[in-house]
């Protein structure tokens, strides 16, 4: 089988982002709003926790999305998940758990590890994604003689 990308998801991250405008919007006005010194003690920490929090979005979600970046790649040997940082090699994988509701795959590894890989802010649906997960390891399943669980 041929190499699948996913991208981010477009909705997730320019809802992400309008929430970052308006929280930078925000912390401007109660910048111009304080005038009493003992009000920015409190007011520096909560700043600092928000434009990590914002960093870390943009970082990790708004830079990668619009660079083009794929969020999920899944290959003959291995599934790669920028979202998480998770790689997993279908060799090694015994059992995929899907939860729908919750928008994750949840893999059960030879070796007795798990890790779950969140499809949040991948563009596509977890269905969808799936699909492709099952036909790799069939792909993997046929090739290797290597029997799932």
């Amino acid at each position: 089988m041929k190499t699948v990308s996913f991208g981010y998801n477009t909705l997730r991250i320019g809802a992400t982002n309008l929430f970052i405008v308006l929280m930078v919007i925000f912390l401007i006005s109660m910048a111009f709003y304080l005038n009493d010194p003992n009000e920015w003690f409190i007011f520096i920490p909560v700043v600092v926790i928000i434009i990590g929090i914002m960093r870390f979005f943009i970082l990790n979600f708004s830079l990668p999305a619009f660079k083009g970046k794929p969020a999920l790649i899944l290959d003959e040997e291995k599934i790669i998940s920028f979202v998480s940082d998770e790689t997993a090699y279908w060799k090694s994988v015994a059992k995929v758990n899907v939860y729908y509701f919750n928008n994750y795959f949840l893999f059960e590894m030879v070796n007795e590890d798990t890790f779950r890989i969140s499809t949040k802010w991948v563009e596509g649906s977890t269905s969808s994604i799936n699909a492709y997960i099952q036909d790799f390891m069939q792909q993997v399943e046929k090739k290797d003689k290597v029997h799932f669980l």
